[in-house]
């Protein structure tokens, strides 16, 4: 009933051109009645831990409901819990792997479980889509992780493009310059990153890492003290791989006409 009457109004608005009869009739909902009320009420939900309970009652009532599963994925990924996020990104994936924000949350996952491979091929479906700094500055830090280091420079070089004001993908192209030994190359970006950005611990972490392995000791010094204010673990950091620095972007904006 919902089916015909939604074709009926597209019919007299004179819509229904984009689509077949026998087309539109596949967006028919499968959700029975009372699964379906959860998933309408929960984006009326006065808070997330009444949104997730509604749309977890709605999953339990019909287990196949992949567009519950999609709300209750983003939930998770926007929380950070890609452990709960994955099962229901997998659930509410289509056969065409066509919703670009499933697939930038489910390759991101990949990313941080450093699942690389997965999170190429997941990323590489979004930025086919369109050209999404954020996609594109994930994507290059899967490279990173792989070891290919030029598909990396090409995907981060873009996302710098389109960074506008953001810092990120300087970053993570200042680390890739280190691991490809371009030192001078990584310092310059980094240096001129931290000057529009001070108060960012990572590139003042940075700019002392690099400093301190051109022999600059009492600037490294600064630069260490600064990252330290802004919360940064320096030893922690020092101890660890500079794959392990790249920082990730968990929240991808919408671009014109995506889907």
């Amino acid at each position: 009933m919902e089916n015909e009457l939604a074709w009926t109004i597209l019919n007299n608005m004179g819509l229904e051109k984009s689509f077949s009869r026998e087309k539109f009739q596949l967006k028919a909902r499968k959700a029975p009645n009372q699964a379906y009320a959860l998933f309408i009420e929960s984006f009326s939900a006065s808070n997330e831990s009444s949104r997730l309970a509604l749309l977890l009652k709605a999953v339990e009532m019909y287990h196949d409901f992949r567009e519950a599963h999609l709300q209750l994925g983003s939930i998770y990924f926007q929380k950070g819990n890609c452990q709960k996020a994955m099962p229901h990104l997998n659930l509410g994936q289509t056969e065409a792997n066509d919703n670009p924000e499933s697939e930038f949350m489910r390759g991101t996952c990949y990313l941080q479980e450093d699942l690389p491979t997965k999170a190429i091929q997941n990323l590489s479906h979004v930025v086919a889509s369109f050209r999404s700094f954020e996609a594109l500055n994930n994507l290059g830090i899967a490279y990173m992780h792989k070891g290919e280091y030029d598909l990396a420079f090409s995907a981060l070089l873009e996302a710098r493009k389109l960074a506008n004001s953001d810092s990120t993908a300087a970053l993570n192209m200042a680390i890739l310059l280190h691991l490809q030994r371009r030192y001078f190359a990584a310092r310059n970006i980094v240096e001129e990153a931290v000057k529009l950005h001070p108060r960012d611990g990572m590139l003042q972490f940075l700019v002392g890492f690099l400093q301190q392995a051109q022999g600059e000791k009492e600037k490294a010094a600064s630069a260490f003290s600064k990252a330290k204010s802004l919360g940064v673990n320096v030893e922690k950091l020092q101890a660890e791989s500079p794959k392990t620095w790249t920082r990730a972007i968990f929240e991808m904006q919408p671009a014109k006409g995506m889907p």
